[in-house]
Formats: C-alpha cells, sequence, structure tokens
C-alpha cells in the first residue's frame, strides 16, 4: 500500500505540473468570452489544446526518463518499473485533464460527472483484481490503463460539448492569446512547480523513515477520507468558479456575489456535515483497509480533517483571486509560503509523530495559505460586505 500510495502521489504531483493550469485557464475565460466574444473563446480553446498535448508528451518522457533516480532516492530499486508504468499514467492523464476545464467553461458538468463515474466503475475493481493477482506493478499498470481509457472519452465528450455550444478549437491567431497565458496560466503553473513537489517530497520524507512505507501507507488511507470529505466543497468551488467568470462577462455584480454566497454556503455545510460523519465512524471506516491501520492512521485523520477547514476557506476565497486575474499575487503569498512551510515543516514532525506529524505539517501548511488568500482577496470581502448589509 506504502509503494504504491508513493507511485501514485508522484503521478499527481507531476500531472498538475504538466497541465500548466490549461484547464484552468480555459475553464476562466472561455466562460467569460462564450458569449459575447465567441471568437476569442475559439482561440482560448485552440490554444489551450494544442498546449496541453505538448506538455503531455514532454512530462510523460521525463517522468519515464527520471524513474530509476526517483527509486535511488526512495532507496527501492524494485520501484523503478512500477514508476516507468506511472509516467504512461501521467500521460494519459495530462491528455485528458485539460479538458474537464474545457467541459466546465461550457457548463457540461453532466458529461463531466458521466465519464468520472463509468471510469472509477472500471477503475476500481480493475486496479483491485490487478493487485491481488500481480501486486504493485498490476495496480500501477490497471491504473494506467484506466485512465487512458478516461482520456479518450473526455477527449470524445469535450469535442461533442464545444460543437453543441457553437464554439470550436481555433488556432489561426496564437499569438493573439499570449497576454492571457503570460499573465493568467503562467503564474497558475508556476504554482504547480511549487505544490506538488512539495506534497512528494513531504510524503516521501514519511516514507524515507524507518518503517517509513508503513507510515506512508497509514497517511494515504487518512488522505483517502479527507480527500473525500473535500469532494463536495471543491467541486462546489469548480462549478461557481465557471459561473463566477459567465457572470463577470455579463457584467453583473448582483448575480457574482449570489453565486458566491450559494457556493459558500453549499461547500461549508457539506464538508461539516462529512467530516464530522467520518470521525465518528473513523476506527470502522479505517479497519476496512486492515486492521494495522485504526491504531497508526486515526490521528492522521482527525489532523487532517482538521486542516480541511482552512483548506476550503482558501479554494473559496480563491475564486476571488482567479476572477480578478491576481495569479503572480497568489504565486508569491498563497502558494509559495504555504509550500515551503510544508517542506521545512515535513520531516521534524514526521520524524517525531509518524503519518500524525506530517498531517500535522499539512494543517500548518494550509493555515499560512488561508491568511495569503485571505489578505489578497480583502477588498473583494469588503464589496460582498457592503453589498449584503
Amino acid at each position: 500500500m506504502g509503494r504504491f500510495a508513493v507511485a501514485m502521489t508522484t503521478v499527481v504531483s507531476a500531472s498538475t505540473i504538466g497541465q500548466l493550469a490549461l484547464g484552468l485557464t480555459i475553464n476562466r475565460y472561455v466562460a467569460e468570452f462564450r458569449v459575447n466574444e465567441p471568437a476569442r473563446a475559439n482561440r482560448v480553446l485552440g490554444v489551450g489544446s494544442a498546449v496541453a498535448i505538448a506538455s503531455a508528451v514532454l512530462c510523460g518522457g521525463v517522468a519515464y526518463a527520471l524513474a530509476p533516480s526517483l527509486a535511488v532516492f526512495l532507496r527501492d530499486s524494485s520501484m523503478t518499473t512500477p514508476l516507468r508504468v506511472a509516467a504512461l499514467l501521467l500521460m494519459a492523464h495530462l491528455l485528458g485533464g485539460v479538458q474537464i476545464g474545457v467541459l466546465s467553461s461550457v457548463q457540461r458538468f453532466d458529461l463531466t460527472a458521466m465519464v468520472a463515474f463509468a471510469s472509477a466503475a472500471v477503475a476500481l475493481p480493475a486496479v483491485w483484481w490487478a493487485c491481488r493477482s500481480f501486486g504493485l506493478l498490476g495496480a500501477v499498470s490497471a491504473a494506467a490503463a484506466a485512465q487512458l481509457l478516461r482520456s479518450v472519452a473526455l477527449w470524445a465528450v469535450a469535442r461533442y460539448a464545444i460543437r453543441q455550444a457553437g464554439l470550436r478549437f481555433d488556432l489561426s491567431q496564437p499569438h493573439s492569446e499570449a497576454p492571457l497565458l503570460i499573465h493568467f496560466a503562467l503564474p497558475a503553473s508556476l504554482s504547480g512547480l511549487t505544490a506538488p513537489p512539495a506534497i512528494w517530497f513531504a510524503n516521501s520524507t514519511l516514507a524515507r523513515l524507518p518503517g517509513g512505507f508503513g507510515e506512508a501507507g497509514s497517511f494515504a488511507v487518512a488522505a483517502t477520507f479527507q480527500t473525500a470529505a473535500m469532494f463536495v466543497p471543491n467541486l462546489t468551488s469548480r462549478l461557481s468558479a465557471t459561473l463566477l467568470s459567465e457572470q463577470r462577462g455579463l457584467r453583473s455584480a448582483r448575480g457574482e456575489r449570489d453565486v458566491f454566497l450559494l457556493s459558500a454556503v453549499c461547500g461549508a455545510a457539506a464538508l461539516a456535515f462529512v467530516a464530522v460523519a467520518i470521525a465518528l465512524f473513523a476506527g470502522p471506516l479505517l479497519s476496512l483497509f486492515g486492521k494495522a491501520y485504526p491504531e497508526t492512521a486515526r490521528n492522521a485523520l482527525l489532523v487532517l480533517l482538521l486542516a480541511s477547514v482552512p483548506e476550503f476557506l482558501t479554494i473559496t476565497l480563491d475564486q476571488f483571486v482567479q476572477l480578478e486575474g491576481k495569479m503572480w499575487q497568489a504565486l508569491l503569498f498563497v502558494n509559495l509560503p504555504r509550500d515551503l512551510t510544508l517542506s521545512l515543516t515535513c520531516l521534524p514532525m514526521a520524524a517525531s509523530a509518524g503519518a500524525m506529524g506530517l498531517a500535522g505539517a499539512y494543517l500548518l501548511a494550509r493555515l499560512v495559505g488561508f491568511a495569503g488568500v485571505l489578505w489578497l482577496s480583502r477588498a473583494n470581502l469588503a464589496q460582498l460586505w457592503r453589498r449584503t448589509a
């Protein structure tokens, strides 16, 4: 479990870098331009998709070449082949990931959900069977095959959705949208150069400690339930980001206010309900992964659930940051301080308390990130207060 978690963390970290925030950029600006400036929306779609293909091929190749070095860093040469297969998984993930932004920009969340549920229905039993039958390499190979199928499905439904919306992928004037890439996509992608490596370094630091793979497995299990608690808040945040961009294109200040408040209330209610339920039934839930987990993972899970609060507040306020295009400021005052905090505190805290210590480092990092985004969004919050007072 610990080795599989490290392999998957490597893929997730590299994929965030390789996506270059293109899905986020497409979602932000196609949603704003598609009603009043469709030609510009077409160009954003074309440029974003072309860059995504190039990035997927490049990042997959680099990850494949670096697999032996990563195995040496992990002090486990048997990880070389699984990490090479994970590089193929990375390429497939990047090819499909940007299309989620395309679908969101035209508000086809139903198609995104359909592909997500269908791919999960295939991936989960396939990975479970492959792991039982062939071990770590089988599990990673099954995950890679399932991800490839998911990516093909996402590209197909994205093209269908774009045609239905009366848009197309236009590469005739790629230079005309360069300012968007420089002022929005570039700083957002640079944020990806800090967050995923910091997460990977923190998790790998835990794995490198004596008995670390067992602790890494415990942390991965706890993080799975924390991800479940954040599922609806993340979903409502992505949905409202699209709607906020659309309202900005329509020049509707009241619409922006209503969308933001509804998103914040729904996300907070969902997080509170799921997090409390998970905390109350932590023991039985963790025991589903094996009898060894309740003792080692329960405290880590509780700390991670606590970290969900500043994480939720951060992603909620980050909608204002994206709407105003303050991506360079977000990089300097939110992402860098947060990720440096995680990188600097993970070793001493993990060495002293294992999985729970690493969870504590995550909590500190999330609090630092929340402080930064609160400062950046203070003007929007003040304006929101005046509109609702």
